[in-house]
């Protein structure tokens, strides 16, 4: 019995959407749309060889990247960028394509070295299950989510006071890992055994990496009305998206109990790490909202979070790029109720409810969302860990001698 493929990454057809039909379009002929996934073609197949190709030195793995993938891939850019009528459309696609090399090169460097098989494994049935499905809930022990919700509440004064300013906007706050609330967290975590499941899903040793308090509560609308001013209704799939960076992995912890989707609920779209996609695409969509960004600053309105979606002139301006370019990361809130893959997809997702649990996952490669809240507010803490890094042994006593200094200074921090 032959088995099932996975499903395709889903992507959004821009010039078909109500927000974006009847934009004038780019000077892309079919032929030349053709091109561009051509060649797009060629450096995922690059990729995909050197990712599953021999084991290489890391300098050895440089020099094949930067001929297999970045002089094709600058060269696909630059040609776009002559054929575009407005300099900063050129120059939003070349430096998202830059950015992506960044991406696109961790992932390398991480693939050669977990098949090196430096990591210790995770417990077997969670790490199993992280595995197939792209997350796992730990358990941390009752009382959990209660003690981090006392320790947390410089933190949370702080974020009310944010919320009482601006209710719409999204509300979060970084926490310090060497004050009391963030060593309590991490403490929980390696009791649970967290650090060693994600260091045998990657396979690779990880680091910690941030750590932050999110406050969502209904009067937010951050994830709401992106395409109001065309009668578009807010997406059944509003906010889902995956993260920026691909190698790291990220855990969640509520700080009270969540009962139903409607307290802001964590969902992951279960499988969705696995499925097949255009890695180099990937990666660029990673880039094309910061880059927008810094290239021709957007505002959007009530604190939503993609104001380049929002805005009509920033829609007709990624119409101008071919069609590969089209899209983001965060893009769940550009299906329509009607498209026949909402059902599908929101039936796939898994809802994460309760309290006194870690929820461990891979958010750089499959698709989740979650904080957005029509009952009671949630608290939650959110934080990443990154493969640790090779350094030299200078790099590694200053990186140690700066952490040390921190976590001195931070001791009796909230």
């Amino acid at each position: 019995m032959m088995r099932a493929e996975p499903p395709r990454f889903p992507a959004i057809d821009y010039r078909s959407h109500p927000a974006f039909r009847g934009l004038p379009r780019g000077p892309w002929s079919d032929e030349d749309e053709a091109r561009v996934f051509a060649a797009i073609r060629d450096v995922d197949a690059a990729f995909e060889a050197l990712r599953t190709g021999p084991r290489r030195t890391p300098q050895a793995l440089d020099e094949a990247f930067a001929r297999d993938i970045v002089q094709p891939a600058r060269a696909l850019g630059e040609s776009i960028a002559r054929a575009l009528p407005e300099p900063g459309l050129g120059q939003w696609v070349i430096r998202s394509i830059e950015g992506a090399f960044e991406q696109l090169r961790d992932q390398l460097r991480v693939a050669h070295r977990a098949r090196a098989g430096s990591s210790a494994s995770g417990a077997a049935g969670a790490l199993a299950e992280l595995s197939a499905t792209g997350c796992t809930a730990v358990a941390l022990g009752s009382g959990a989510s209660a003690r981090l919700f006392a320790r947390a509440t410089p933190y949370r004064e702080r974020l009310l006071a944010l919320a009482r300013q601006k209710p719409e906007h999204a509300h979060w706050v970084p926490v310090s890992p060497h004050g009391r609330l963030g060593r309590s967290l991490l403490a929980d975590l390696a009791r649970a055994g967290v650090d060693r499941l994600m260091a045998g899903y990657r396979g690779v040793p990880l680091a910690f990496d941030h750590l932050a308090l999110h406050y969502s509560h209904p009067g937010q609308t951050w994830f709401q009305g992106c395409y109001r001013d065309v009668g578009v209704p807010t997406s059944p799939l509003a906010s889902l998206h995956y993260d920026k960076d691909t190698t790291s992995m990220k855990a969640i912890v509520y700080l009270s109990e969540v009962r139903t989707s409607g307290d802001g609920a964590f969902h992951y779209l279960v499988g969705s790490h696995r499925w097949p996609r255009s890695e180099f695409q990937f990666a660029v969509r990673n880039h094309l909202d910061l880059v927008y960004q810094s290239i021709f600053r957007p505002v959007g309105a009530g604190g939503y979070y993609r104001p380049r979606f929002q805005d009509g002139e920033a829609r007709a301006r990624m119409l101008k790029l071919p069609t590969a370019f089209h899209g983001c990361s965060h893009f769940g809130c550009d299906f329509v109720a009607d498209d026949r893959r909402v059902a599908e997809l929101v039936a796939g997702e898994r809802l994460f409810l309760g309290a006194d649990q870690a929820i461990v996952f891979d958010g750089g490669r499959g698709l989740h969302r979650g904080g957005m809240v029509s009952e009671r507010p949630r608290w939650a803490l959110q934080l990443g860990f990154r493969p640790l890094e090779s350094l030299p042994p200078g790099r590694r006593i200053r990186q140690v001698a700066g952490r040390t200094w921190r976590a001195i200074r931070q001791w009796n921090s909230p």
